[in-house]
């Protein structure tokens, strides 16, 4: 592992050699800039993003209150919600009064909610 290392700092350093040397026959001045001189990279990496993350990440929203509200005035839903407490279909389970299908999607009757959706 020492000799990849040592090997791998060596390259570098003849590659940066071999730089000057070629870049050594053009008249123009080395500049070093530091990072914090660097303004597009400094201006990249201190952009605040968490905020703008939190802002697309929270959701305040109703609408599973709303899909609760409709399903309990669907007959076809409440008959269905019958036959899963009953154990009759294990396909779809309650939870927090509602009805959820595979991979945890809420089930939405159909009505007034789905002409919004």
């Amino acid at each position: 592992m020492r000799i990849y290392v040592i090997c791998e700092i060596a390259a570098e350093r003849k590659a940066s050699v071999l730089g000057r040397v070629f870049f050594g026959r053009f008249d123009f001045e080395w500049v070093h800039r530091l990072g914090k001189q660097n303004d597009v990279a400094d201006g990249l990496s201190q952009k605040l993003v968490e905020e703008y993350v939190a802002a697309l990440t929270v959701v305040e929203s109703d609408f599973l209150d709303q899909i609760q509200e409709t399903s309990k005035m669907g007959a076809g839903y409440l008959k269905l919600v019958e036959q899963i407490q009953s154990g009759l279909i294990r396909k779809y389970w309650l939870d927090s009064g509602l009805l959820y299908c595979k991979g945890r999607r809420v089930f939405v009757p159909t009505g007034t909610l789905h002409a919004v959706c």
